[in-house]
């Protein structure tokens, strides 16, 4: 019902997308330096958190602790680094759609609470089609995060793992995709959907890799929020959209395996 109503409103209709967003008021590539830069500032300082507290990174091991130093290290710099990107970016280039204006609180609460059933019943298909094939019941707890979270409930240092992934994540994982990547795709092509979907399946791809990935039926769900996420940016012309959109649902799933 939901994509009815959406595709009677024309969301998904040629051309339903191009609300005014200039993404052509600087050079692509420099969107996409932009996001480079975040990522980089991010590996680069979770790298030196790794070498103080001696985790290795690239498997993730140590405890809760150790990995909560590392992520504080690598989200506290890439936030810094996104932050001040965007606001030289939204001054120099008022139409990009970067702005984070309090519309996008109400605009993000609503296309959270639309994109729900989507992804969730995404999500559904997706650990069906995982025990139809394999026969094995999907994992509930698809992120190790999560998992860490339950198996250390009385550990701080756990809770604060919980929280970057409630706030940091979000906001820096969408300053990367949706604030320079669809952008730059957009500014490249001059097509929105085709910044959603390029998009999209790069961010449902990097998290199935690297030292946390999540399982491939997990990665449809991820894919289908992202979609939904783009969409609303480009609808709503501001960054703060899908950043509360993707607090939202990372909110709910650390409620939700609290609850399991």
């Amino acid at each position: 019902m939901i994509v009815l109503v959406c595709w009677k409103k024309g969301f998904f209709r040629a051309g339903g997308l191009s609300r005014g967003r200039r993404a052509n008021e600087h050079p692509w590539f420099l969107y996409f330096a932009c996001g480079i830069m975040v990522w980089l500032s991010f590996s680069l300082a979770a790298a030196a958190g790794a070498g103080i507290s001696g985790v290795s990174l690239g498997q993730m091991l140590g405890s809760v602790k150790a990995q909560a130093v590392v992520l504080l290290c690598g989200y506290g710099a890439s936030l810094a680094v996104g932050c001040i990107l965007v606001r030289l970016v939204r001054t120099s280039a008022p139409e990009s759609g970067l702005g984070l204006g309090a519309k996008g609180i109400r605009s993000g609460l609503g296309g959270g609470l639309l994109a729900w059933p989507i992804v969730t019943s995404v999500g559904l298909g997706g650990a069906f089609v995982h025990h139809a094939v394999t026969g094995e019941t999907p994992d509930k707890i698809a992120h190790e995060t999560l998992r860490s979270l339950i198996d250390h409930r009385g550990s701080p240092w756990a809770w604060t793992l919980a929280a970057l992934a409630v706030f940091a994540a979000p906001v820096q994982e969408e300053i990367i995709y949706r604030g320079f990547g669809q952008t730059a795709v957009l500014g490249a092509t001059g097509r929105p959907w085709v910044a959603v979907l390029g998009v999209s399946l790069l961010f449902a791809a990097v998290h199935t890799t690297g030292p946390q990935p999540v399982p491939w039926h997990a990665a449809a769900a991820i894919f289908a929020l992202s979609v939904c996420m783009g969409i609303a940016f480009e609808r709503s012309r501001n960054l703060l959209t899908p950043i509360i959109m993707h607090i939202m649902f990372n909110g709910a799933n650390v409620g939700l395996a609290l609850m399991s």
